[in-house]
């Protein structure tokens, strides 16, 4: 395994791909009472395949002295992080994801919920180490496939309920 420090700015991407997440959510009516973060964590811990999900938490280790057990909501967490260390300070150097398949970056990130305290200022005790063993290309597949999961959820439960709007729907965007 061949460790590397980071060089290419992948938080932008994981901003977008978070954006698009609570886009979906936002639209379907009975998602839209949760907050940004429980939908984050939902569309991971519901959406996602149980390989990707599986894949993700054996290539995401988190080092709090000796490795932290990963699941999918720390994921989802940690993803969260980098997303708003972009949107809330417009910090996109922070995480990458390694190039090449067999590699492993470190990266270091605030800790979960110390988005009060602004990055620039806040101390090693407000930081955490990931190790990244995972290519930007497969957890975009992740996304794609699981937002594909989510949209088949949101249609069927349309086509349940009124399913004469839905055909409508359909025509219009013919």
């Amino acid at each position: 395994m061949n460790l590397k420090i980071g060089y290419v700015k992948d938080s932008l991407q994981i901003f977008f791909w978070l954006v698009c997440i609570e886009s979906i959510f936002k639209v379907s009516t009975a998602y839209t009472k949760e907050t940004e973060v429980e939908g984050v964590n939902e569309f991971f811990s519901i959406y996602l395949e149980q390989k990707d999900q599986e894949k993700l938490v054996e290539n995401i280790s988190k080092d709090v002295r000796s490795f932290q057990y990963v699941n999918i909501e720390l994921v989802a967490n940690m993803f969260n992080t980098v997303r708003n260390t972009v949107a809330h300070e417009g910090i996109y150097w922070m995480f990458t994801f390694p190039t090449k398949k067999g590699d492993s970056l470190i990266n270091v990130i605030p800790k979960e919920k110390t988005s009060f305290f602004s990055t620039y200022t806040m101390g090693e005790e407000n930081l955490d180490t990931y190790t990244i063993s995972i290519i930007k290309e497969e957890v975009r597949t992740m996304i794609v496939r699981g937002s594909l999961n989510y949209l088949e959820n949101v249609i069927t439960i349309l086509m349940g309920r009124n399913h004469i709007k839905l055909c409508f729907l359909v025509i219009i965007l013919n």
